[in-house]
C-alpha cells in the first residue's frame, strides 16, 4: 500500500477472465467482478459493427443503481483492430457524455498500465446521472483493449487506480500465445476436441468408415446458426462394434466455437450406417 495524494490506497487484485488486474483503490468494499463465468462460453462473444467478434470482461462497482461508479472493461477481439486511434476515441467518449448531458469534457493523452493511454474528464451538468466522470481507454496490443469509467473522487479514486494500474494475463491450460506477448492470439488457433459418431447397429460384414474430412455442427440456441466442425483423421467403426471417437477441429478460429459437452450433434451429409454423433466433451480453442 502507499500514500497517493495524502490519500492511504490499498493494493486490489481479482481475476477477470482469464486477465488478472491489479491497481489501488482506497475502498475496495465497493467492487466485484463480473463475466468471469462466462469466459471460454459462446453465451458471452459480443460482435462490432464490423462483424468482429470480441470478448468483455467486466469489474463493475457493487452498486444496484447505474450507473456504476466504477467499471473496467477489457475488449478482447478475435482478430487485430488495431491500436487505440487517440482522436476518435476522444470523439467516442465526448458523444457519449453530451447524451448523459455532460456541460463540458477535456481528453488528453497520458501513460496508463505503461501503455499510451487517454483520459477524457466530464463536468456534471444539472441533468447528468452523477457528479464528475473520468473515462479512460488503452490498448494492451492490437487485439486488447482496456476501457475505464469512474464517478468517484479524483484523489482518493482516479488518480491511484490510473498510476497504479496493472493488467496481465494468466496462464491457462490450451491458450495460444503466438507472439509471445503474454496475450491472447485467438487467430493463431481454433477450438478442437473430440467427436463421437455412433452406428444405427454393429456392423455385420463390414466396418463403417467416416472419411477424415466429415463435417459436423452444432446450433447456437439463440440464433439457430450452424458452427461447423470437421474431423481430422479417419474413424472406422469395426465388425460387432457400435461407435468411433476422432478428434475434430473448428472451420473458424477463435472462442467462437467453442462447445460445452453433447453440443456438437449434427453430422452434414450422410454417412451409410451411422445414426448420430455427439461431443461427450467440452471443445475448446
Amino acid at each position: 500500500m502507499g500514500l497517493i495524494g495524502f490519500v492511504e490506497a490499498k493494493d486490489y487484485s481479482t481475476d477477470l477472465g482469464p486477465y488478472h488486474v491489479n491497481f489501488s483503490i482506497d475502498d475496495r468494499s465497493i467492487l466485484a467482478s463480473f463475466d468471469i463465468p462466462d469466459f471460454g462460453k459462446s453465451e458471452n462473444i459480443r460482435t462490432t459493427e464490423a462483424g468482429v467478434q470480441y470478448y468483455v470482461h467486466r469489474l463493475a462497482a457493487t452498486y444496484s443503481i447505474p450507473p456504476a461508479p466504477l467499471e473496467v472493461s477489457i475488449y478482447e477481439y478475435s482478430k487485430p483492430v488495431g491500436y487505440l486511434d487517440f482522436a476518435q476515441m476522444s470523439l467516442t467518449h465526448e458523444e457519449i457524455l453530451k447524451k448523459l448531458y455532460y456541460r463540458a469534457y477535456e481528453s488528453q493523452e497520458m501513460a496508463i498500465d505503461g501503455h499510451d493511454g487517454i483520459l477524457t474528464t466530464g463536468l456534471a451538468g444539472l441533468s447528468s446521472p452523477g457528479g464528475d466522470v473520468y473515462m479512460f481507454a488503452y490498448s494492451i496490443n492490437n487485439k486488447t483493449m482496456v476501457n475505464g469509467v469512474c464517478y468517484l473522487d479524483w484523489n482518493k479514486t482516479v488518480e491511484p487506480i490510473l498510476e497504479s494500474l496493472h493488467v496481465t494475463l494468466r496462464p491457462m491450460k490450451g491458450v495460444v500465445d503466438e507472439d509471445s506477448d503474454n496475450f491472447l492470439d485467438w487467430s493463431y488457433d481454433y477450438a478442437r476436441g473430440n467427436i463421437t459418431f455412433i452406428a444405427d447397429y454393429p456392423p455385420l460384414h463390414d466396418p463403417i468408415i467416416v472419411p477424415a474430412g466429415t463435417e459436423v455442427y452444432a446450433i447456437r440456441e439463440n440464433t439457430y446458426a450452424k458452427i461447423y466442425f470437421t474431423t481430422t483423421e479417419d474413424g472406422i467403426i469395426e465388425i460387432g462394434q457400435t461407435e468411433v471417437t476422432v478428434p475434430i477441429k473448428a472451420k473458424v478460429d477463435g472462442p467462437y466455437s467453442n462447445m460445452d459437452a453433447y453440443s456438437i450433434k449434427g453430422i452434414d451429409g450422410y454417412l451409410v450406417g451411422v445414426y448420430e454423433c455427439e461431443n461427450r466433451e467440452p471443445v475448446m480453442v
